[in-house]
């Protein structure tokens, strides 16, 4: 907020904001010069938090590209078999391999993308989170194989191609990821080595690489540095139409493309506010879904569902013609990957997320509690369900003693009389509790939950099932 004054009389702002000010006027009813100062100032300042807030829909891609690049090139697809290797990944699952790659269509050109016949599940986004095909047993091929070409939208299209299908993306930093959806160390691969990425009119030269014992993080760092790594994608990447006027936004503070990272004191300054507050929001809009959407079964619920801000996995509302800028940053604060397949309620095919940040009291789950839920029995899906803790900080796997952050139905966990399923979480294992019913929490830090439910049945989403909150344990 900013309050109004007059140079006759002033006015106080009942704002708390360190970004708040007051607007000075002549008696003639022009600004001050300092007003006029402080308001090119206000306007960097509000600019740079909504940069931020669209800035997490690129950050969260741009650093697991950095990871992907430690290992390989632009054209290999790394994989990442086990929970180890996945553990700093963004609200990763813990079940199924990954393996993704980072191409940029400015440095390769036209790309082949060749498919193995088999079951697996890839999804191709742009640097942004803006879904662009599925490919596999929900693509174009079905499971069956296929070579697909990728251009930019700008691009024309070759003659003479051989592909079976053409996907335009509309940027040219994306990435191409893959999970391998059958169990098997052979079968899987076989699967991921016959994924192949090279230009158009080239010879295959695709290298699968394991992450190995890498480092990385999946997360974003905070302040000045949040600012840094988006200047690194801005000197990169052409945007969209859609998206350019975040361009402007950057550029009162120092990110314009072609130019050094080089802001003045007081660009820095206020950047480093605008990240405090910008993460804030992020969290706000993440934490706090239920202020922005409904929560999943009606006012009270204590679960919303990680996606629901947006209608569309193009983020843009049809209907209203706008950017879905808040639902967006509500999800990629915290995941990353968007797909048509997710937005869509298929009866027996997907998946389903459930997401909880608070107990059934309402506090925060903090891992300095210990807190209990049941899992109904029969619960609504063909396959299997998972329940994971993530660090609130990172939105990773949270780094508990044991590195075992989630439980799920294809372990051997103690079920009650009634079939339901009982998980503790906590700081330290109450006595009489399984191990594999239990995980540990960390004293002092805050966790969030995703609850998983893979090929959901009709209980789910006509809510004749039940998810109960979260209870602490007192």
């Amino acid at each position: 907020m900013i309050a109004l004054a007059f140079a006759s009389c002033q006015v106080q702002s009942d704002s708390n904001s360190e970004a708040s000010t007051a607007i000075e006027y002549e008696k003639s009813g022009y600004l001050t010069d300092a007003s006029v100062s402080k308001m090119y100032d206000e306007m960097a300042f509000h600019g740079a938090t909504q940069s931020y807030l669209w800035g997490t829909s690129v950050m969260v891609n741009q650093m697991w590209r950095l990871a992907n690049l430690k290992v390989g090139g632009p054209l290999d697809f790394v994989t990442y078999n086990t929970p180890e290797q996945k553990y700093n990944i963004i609200t990763s699952n813990l079940n199924t391999p990954y393996m993704v790659a980072f191409p940029n269509l400015e440095e390769s050109g036209p790309l082949i993308l060749e498919i193995p016949e088999g079951k697996t599940g890839g999804i191709i986004n742009d640097i942004e989170s803006r879904w662009v095909a599925d490919l596999g047993l929900a693509g174009k091929d079905l499971g069956k194989g296929a070579k697909y070409l990728i251009l930019h939208e700008k691009m024309e299209e070759p003659a003479n191609h051989d592909a079976d299908f053409v996907i335009r993306v509309r940027t040219n930093l994306f990435w191409i990821g893959t999970r391998i959806l059958v169990a098997g160390e052979e079968e899987t691969k076989r699967l991921q080595e016959g994924h192949k990425l090279y230009p158009l009119g080239a010879e295959p030269d695709t290298k699968v690489l394991n992450i190995g014992n890498t480092y990385y993080e999946g997360w974003w760092p905070e302040g000045y540095a949040f600012w840094e790594g988006l200047h690194e994608v801005v000197q990169i990447e052409d945007f969209p139409e859609e998206t350019r006027y975040i361009l402007q936004f950057l550029k009162r503070v120092g990110i314009e493309k072609g130019k050094p990272f080089n802001p003045t004191a007081k660009q820095k300054e206020i950047l480093i506010k605008a990240a405090e507050y910008g993460k804030a929001m992020a969290e706000a809009l993440s934490n706090g879904r239920d202020h922005l959407i409904e929560p999943f079964y009606g006012e009270g619920s204590k679960y919303t569902v990680h996606l629901g801000g947006l209608t569309n996995p193009i983020h843009y509302n049809e209907e209203g013609n706008y950017k879905e800028l808040d639902g967006l940053a509500s999800y990629t604060y915290e995941a990353f990957s968007m797909s048509e397949g997710m937005m869509k309620n298929l009866i027996g095919v997907g998946s389903k997320y459930l997401a909880s940040y608070k107990d059934a009291d309402g506090a925060w789950l903090d891992g300095s509690n210990t807190y209990q839920i049941t899992i109904p029995a029969d619960v609504p899906m063909k396959q299997f369900w998972s329940f994971i803790v993530y660090s609130q900080a990172t939105r990773c796997f949270v780094q508990n003693k044991d590195r075992r952050p989630g439980v799920t139905s294809r372990e051997e966990l103690e079920v009650n009389s009634d079939g339901s399923v009982t998980i503790t979480i906590g700081p330290s294992k109450p006595e009489g509790v399984l191990d594999n019913n239990f995980i540990y929490s960390n004293p002092d830090e805050g966790w969030f939950t995703y609850f998983r439910i893979y090929a959901p049945t009709e209980k789910y989403f006509d809510k004749t099932w039940v998810l109960p909150a979260i209870e602490r344990v007192k």
